[in-house]
């Protein structure tokens, strides 16, 4: 085919989307070869917050980013990089009938810290290091008057774990095809959401639509 042009709009076309996370995927696998190769180590960070129904989309996405942006500029996140190390960052968004619009952010980065994520005794250094960073991000989103599961508030896994095969490249996909996958239990992906707005379905109640 000759002559063919794309809206390449990631968050509004699917087909372009697809296209684009499915290139930005292995981007990020190609990337995290060559750190590897220079001695980085791999970390899937995932920080979230709680939220309800009535808050609205764009002032729980700005308080996210506020905190986010506090965080990785903060001396323990600028530690975990350090020495040339970096990060990529995904933003998704979900929502759900019982607690309403659910941003969170999916944060690779590459560091020189090599954390044992297993221990025989008391927390793993992985552990410790999500203590810590849960600790700085739930002070920041305190500013913002949002409360962070101690639980579920972020995660910290290794990434780069040879026992996890080819988890990287799940990890690009993750990263890249976030605003693509649907919902998982009683949660709706953007593309869900749109779908469900569009579907005349007579059966479908008003607040749901």
């Amino acid at each position: 085919l000759r002559g063919v042009v794309v809206c390449a709009a990631a968050n509004l076309c699917l087909r372009c989307a697809i296209k684009i996370a499915a290139a930005r995927a292995r981007q990020i696998e190609l990337l995290a070869a060559v750190m590897k190769a220079l001695g980085f180590h791999c970390y899937m960070v995932t920080p979230t917050f709680s939220h309800a129904r009535s808050d609205g989309l764009a002032f729980s996405y700005q308080d996210m980013m506020d905190a986010w942006t506090a965080l990785r500029q903060s001396r323990l996140f600028r530690k975990l990089t350090a020495g040339g190390g970096g990060f990529c960052r995904q933003v998704e968004v979900t929502w759900s009938l019982a607690n309403g619009f659910h941003p969170h952010l999916h944060v690779l980065v590459w560091s020189k810290l090599d954390l044992d994520a297993d221990s025989d005794w008391g927390p793993s250094e992985v552990d410790e290091m999500e203590h810590a960073l849960w600790c700085e991000w739930s002070a920041q989103m305190a500013k913002a008057g949002r409360n962070v599961s101690e639980e579920h508030g972020i995660t910290l896994i290794r990434a780069d774990d040879p026992a996890m095969g080819r988890y990287l490249a799940k990890v690009g996909l993750e990263l890249t095809m976030g605003p693509l996958k649907t919902g998982r239990h009683a949660s709706w992906s953007m593309w869900n959401i749109a779908a469900t707005a569009m579907d005349p379905d007579p059966d479908i109640p008003d607040d749901v639509r």
